[in-house]
C-alpha cells in the first residue's frame, strides 16, 4: 500500500521545517557513501546556508520560512534527491548519481528558486543571502570526511566572494 510508504517517509521530516533531521542526513549520507564504494556510481552534495539581509544585520530563516525554502526547492529536486538540516544553520541537498557539473546547476537551480520566490527573495525590506558549496565524490575525494569538509570549504568561498555557488574543484585551478 503506497499510502504506508507515504507515511512513513514524512516520519522522517521534521514537521516544523519539512526538512529531514541533521542526524537522519548524516545516515542517508553515510549510505550513499557505502553505495559509492560498491557501485563506484558518482554522487555530489551542496552544502548551503541561507539568511537575509535587513538594517538590523544578518538573521536566519525562521521555522515558516524554511517551510516555504523547502516548499519552493521541489521544482529542483528528484523524488530521491534529499534535502535536510546541517550543522547550526546550514542545510545539505544529497544528489544520488549526480556528477559535481550537474550539481552546481541544481545549485544554481535551488538559488534562482528562492530568489523568485515572493515569501522569500522578492522582498523590499530585506534582502536574501544564499552561499553554496558543491562537492562529489569521486572527483574532489575518496573519502565521506573529505566530501564534506570539501564543500563547507567551496560554500565558505562562496560567501567570501559573494559567488552564488562554488564547486569545490574550480579553487584550486
Amino acid at each position: 500500500d503506497q499510502s504506508v510508504v507515504q507515511k512513513a517517509v514524512k516520519a522522517l521530516v521534521r514537521p516544523d521545517t519539512n526538512l529531514v533531521s541533521y542526524p537522519l542526513a548524516l545516515c542517508f549520507l553515510q549510505q550513499e557513501f557505502d553505495r559509492f564504494e560498491i557501485t563506484n556510481q558518482p554522487f555530489s552534495i551542496v552544502i548551503f546556508d541561507i539568511a537575509f539581509r535587513g538594517q538590523e544585520g544578518l538573521r536566519p530563516l525562521s521555522n515558516a520560512e524554511i517551510c516555504t525554502m523547502a516548499k519552493c526547492f521541489e521544482p529542483a529536486k528528484r523524488s530521491f534527491d534529499i534535502l535536510a538540516h546541517f550543522q547550526a544553520l546550514e542545510y545539505i541537498a544529497i544528489l544520488p548519481s549526480t556528477d559535481v557539473a550537474a550539481a552546481s546547476i541544481v545549485a544554481k537551480r535551488l538559488i534562482a528558486l528562492a530568489l523568485a520566490d515572493s515569501n522569500l527573495g522578492n522582498r523590499p525590506a530585506e534582502k536574501l543571502l544564499i552561499s553554496c558549496g558543491v562537492a562529489g565524490l569521486p572527483e574532489d575525494c575518496g573519502s565521506l570526511g573529505k566530501l564534506l569538509a570539501a564543500a563547507l570549504e567551496a560554500k565558505n568561498k562562496s560567501k567570501e566572494t559573494g559567488a552564488p555557488a562554488t564547486a569545490f574543484r574550480t579553487l584550486y585551478v
